[in-house]
């Protein structure tokens, strides 16, 4: 198993909301083949937490088709292109993992896309 993490743009997408009300969310995939079933993937909310928020694991990925209506929690004119990759919510984290902490257990540069996470760092954080 491998940890993940991936940005939310909540001005584009209502991250917490979609997860909150439907436990499972597509995700962009985009051509990162290397993501596996049971990999956890942490969503890091950019621009207003600048926060780990979200726990999830992948339940199935390489999906051009997808049945769930999540289009009230798209904002403006943001598509979002398959592949997807299926995320089941497992946590919403009560107490947000900071970029600071992140930086502070080893983690350099921002989330502008998909990035492993060390598991040092993952148990370090109290994420496992």
């Amino acid at each position: 198993m491998t940890y993940w993490v991936i940005p939310a743009n909540p001005t584009m997408y209502d991250v917490r909301e979609a997860f909150r009300d439907l436990r499972i969310v597509y995700w962009k995939q985009g051509r990162n083949k290397s993501v596996k079933i049971g990999d956890i993937i942490f969503i890091y909310e950019s621009v207003t937490s600048k926060s780990i928020i979200l726990k999830t694991r992948v339940v199935d990925k390489d999906v051009y088709n997808n049945y769930i209506d999540d289009s009230k929690y798209t904002m403006g004119n943001a598509t979002f292109n398959p592949p997807w990759m299926k995320l089941e919510l497992i946590d919403e984290l009560a107490q947000p993992i900071t970029m600071n902490q992140l930086r502070e257990n080893g983690v350099k540069g921002s989330y502008q896309s998909m990035r492993r996470l060390k598991e040092d760092i993952v148990f370090n954080l109290n994420l496992d």
